[in-house]
């Protein structure tokens, strides 16, 4: 299980600091949990869109909402893997060439 501090990417560009858990699910490839935070706030289709989850440590996680309230949301989604930097690719094509 995963758990820390993080930040909630809605559609529309707003970002929510919270409080995540996450764990492996049964079906491969996919997570999910919950994330708490202040959500009252927020306009009732907020959650029906493209929503990420980044994570501390750099991991995203791309969402589908299965339940919210006001402060609390539960999710299933899958990891976003990282995208390769300009250096990452040079190291990569030295080390190839060596």
């Amino acid at each position: 299980m995963s758990a820390g501090k993080g930040r909630l990417v809605l559609q529309h560009g707003y970002a929510i600091v919270v409080s995540y858990e996450y764990s492996q699910s049964r079906r491969a490839g996919m997570v999910e949990g919950f994330v708490s935070g202040q959500f009252a706030w927020l306009p009732r289709g907020s959650f029906f869109g493209d929503i990420e989850l980044v994570c501390q440590g750099g991991v995203t996680l791309q969402l589908t909402i299965t339940m919210y309230s006001e402060t609390i949301v539960t999710f299933t989604g899958t990891r976003r893997l990282p995208e390769a930097t300009e250096d990452h690719r040079l190291d990569q094509r030295a080390r190839r060439i060596a």
